[in-house]
């Protein structure tokens, strides 16, 4: 997918199986089926719908000659369930879930999640704590992002019936961008979807200047955690990475979340082209998306060894040493933020980074680095550090509004060219300065403004000026299109309409009373302009009725003009 779509509601692509090995059984229906990976970017506040009609869909198809009942669960990345939706499929059905509506809105089949569940399951997938529970669910993958996978399993009863297929969509019309693949089967077996040692390329040049990011879907079933870090055993991948000429690169050890999309740089970043030989400890499934940055990208599956009938063991290179090892200790602005919100800051205000890097393995680490998501340009005093030895580099930014997130890599590797990793999170939350509310305590009424239209050009509106200029009226096209003077006259009557023109007449003298420098008015033209048109926009006769009500107390505070 477009990485212009992934700041909204849309999954991350995991593009066309390309792998040129014929096995039909792998393609065959079966009784639990995977997403293996989604990101969606949620709302800053429950219930509010995103910016654009992106659709992001998950399909599960019953090819049997009954009704089979399936269970929809959703993951954190740490593998915790945190929603499980019961479906009946009808024999030859399909069912559809628009992961949009159920995350960001809370809209499952046949009910509405409250605000506090939304509010839990946007925090467990978000790698936010919970305000229901205390815990945690997931680590962060960015800023109001959630995160995760996506099973749909027959009930247990029904599993020896093999009759699940499905696929998933992921649709942006603004931005023209599309993506879909079939959904990936669960299995006990070593297949050619899920393996044990996964061939991928990494593409880091050329035409590929977004970089590339592994996707691994391991399955370990984890449990909430009381602070930010998961409390259970993690799996592991070891990668071998070469370049296109063969030659050996480098050894990567690290351990993986249930689900997770890993930055190549994280593996191997000593070639802008090469590929990987990764060894996982458990079944896992595992592809790549190639981006081209802002305007195209390309994923794939991962090529099982399985499939080739290669024994396990691994490829040359060296092996990761359990004297070689690397930690990281990341803090902003001097705490160390692990947990969200973290430092408050205001909007615009500076930001410092500083990552304390320490060798606590036995080897000297050669060609250490230390990256970030955001900031860029991380600088570091040295890139060599014996053992024991630590370092403390440093970034800085700006302030931007809202709870912001994001997770440093510190990568070395030893004279045997052994590598490892550390990753650390931290957070902030920018807080945006709050213009005094106005307190006042006067207003004219709409006959004042009727009858003075001398006092009407110190408040910038003209009496010719049209409703529909500042007021969301189209609705009403004879409302729409009365002048304001006019709106000042207007009656009430029956239905939304009627309505309106209640609140259109005490509007109008509200803003004329907000706008004017010799009245004290206890609204702002903004905030009245947007609380009118809101209540407009609904065309709820109540809402609209109760607005009305409220301003023309408002309006009738006391005039202090003549």
């Amino acid at each position: 997918m477009n990485p212009r779509v992934r700041i909204l509601a849309i999954l991350v692509a995991l593009g066309v199986a390309t792998i040129p090995v014929p096995v039909a059984a792998d393609r065959c229906p079966c009784g639990d089926l995977l997403l293996p990976y989604f990101e969606i970017g949620l709302p800053a506040t429950p219930f509010e719908p995103t910016t654009r009609n992106v659709t992001a869909t998950v399909a599960v198809g019953n090819c049997g000659i009954v009704h089979e009942p399936v269970a929809l669960r959703v993951w954190s990345n740490w593998g915790v369930p945190v929603l499980s939706v019961e479906v009946e499929i009808p024999d030859h059905g399909v069912f559809t879930a628009n992961l949009h509506d159920w995350l960001v809105l809370g809209r499952l089949p046949g009910r509405q999640l409250d605000a506090a569940e939304l509010a839990h399951l946007q925090a467990a997938l978000s790698g936010e704590r919970s305000a229901k529970t205390g815990l945690f669910y997931a680590t962060p993958v960015g800023p109001s992002m959630a995160a995760g996978y996506v099973t749909a399993s027959l009930s247990p009863g029904h599993l020896e019936h093999h009759v699940l297929w499905g696929d998933f969509f992921a649709i942006d019309p603004a931005e023209e961008d599309a993506a879909g693949e079939s959904l990936v089967r669960l299995v006990d077996d070593e297949t050619r979807e899920l393996c044990r040692r996964h061939l991928v390329r990494f593409l880091e040049g050329g035409s590929f200047d977004g970089h590339t990011r592994f996707l691994v879907w391991t399955g370990v079933h984890g449990w909430p955690s009381s602070g930010p870090e998961p409390e259970f055993p993690l799996p592991a991948v070891t990668c071998r990475a070469y370049d296109e000429a063969g030659n050996f690169l480098l050894t990567v050890h690290r351990t993986l979340l249930a689900t997770q999309a890993v930055p190549a740089t994280e593996l191997a970043s000593l070639a802008p082209f090469g590929w990987l030989e990764c060894d996982t400890d458990t079944l896992a499934f595992m592809a790549t998306q190639h981006d081209a940055r802002q305007r195209f990208d390309v994923a794939l599956r991962s090529f099982c060894m399985a499939q080739l009938g290669a024994g396990p063991g691994p490829g040359p290179g060296p092996e990761p040493n359990a004297d070689t090892a690397i930690a990281l200790q990341k803090s902003t602005n001097g705490e160390d933020a692990d947990a969200p919100p973290g430092p408050v800051i205001p909007v615009g205000g500076a930001t410092t980074w500083e990552y304390v890097v320490t060798n606590v393995g036995e080897t000297t680490l050669l060609d250490v680095v230390v990256t970030d998501d955001p900031p860029a340009g991380v600088v570091c005093p040295q890139s060599v550090l014996d053992p024991g030895e630590a370092m403390t580099c440093t970034a800085s930014g700006i302030a931007v509004a809202g709870q912001f997130s994001n997770l440093a890599t510190a990568a070395g590797h030893s004279e045997a060219d052994a590598y490892v990793v550390a990753t650390d999170v931290s957070h902030y939350f920018g807080e945006e300065e709050v213009p005094p509310q106005p307190t006042g305590d006067q207003g004219c009424s709409p006959g004042y403004w009727k009858n003075h239209a001398a006092s009407w050009p110190a408040t910038g509106y003209a009496t010719g000026s049209t409703v529909g200029s500042l007021f969301t009226a189209s609705a009403w096209p004879a409302v729409d299109g009365s002048t304001l003077l006019a709106a000042l006259d207007f009656g009430g009557g029956p239905g939304a309409e009627g309505a309106a023109r209640n609140l259109l007449r005490a509007g109008v003298a509200a803003l004329l009373n907000a706008a004017h420098p010799a009245v004290d008015y206890p609204m702002t033209s903004n905030a009245l302009l947007d609380a009118v048109n809101a209540a407009l926009a609904g065309a709820d006769r109540d809402a609209m009725l109760l607005v009305a009500s409220q301003l023309d107390a408002a309006n009738n505070l006391g005039c202090p003009l003549s």
